[in-house]
C-alpha cells in the first residue's frame, strides 16, 4: 500500500469517526510500534533515540502553539 492509499484511509476513518477518535488511534499505534522496535544494536537504539527526540519537538511547539494560554484549572 502506498503513502498516499494509507492517507485516504485514515481521512475517512476521521470523516466517519472524528479527529479526537483518529488521533487517539494514530496515538496508541505509534507508541506500540515504538515500544515494539528493536534495538539490539546501537544503531537501531540511536534511531529510536532521534525519533523520540523529534517527536517531542514537534510536541512542544504544537503545545505552545496552540495551548499556551490553556488552563487547565479553568476548565
Amino acid at each position: 500500500m502506498e503513502e498516499k492509499e494509507v492517507i485516504e484511509v485514515l481521512n475517512e476513518y476521521r470523516d466517519s469517526h472524528s479527529e479526537r477518535k483518529l488521533l487517539k488511534l494514530l496515538k496508541d499505534k505509534l507508541i506500540e510500534e515504538m515500544g515494539d522496535w528493536d534495538v539490539s544494536t546501537d544503531r537501531q537504539e540511536h534511531s529510536l533515540n532521534m525519533m523520540v527526540r523529534e517527536i517531542e519537538e514537534e510536541l512542544d511547539y504544537i503545545e505552545s502553539e496552540k495551548l499556551s494560554e490553556f488552563d487547565p484549572e479553568r476548565s
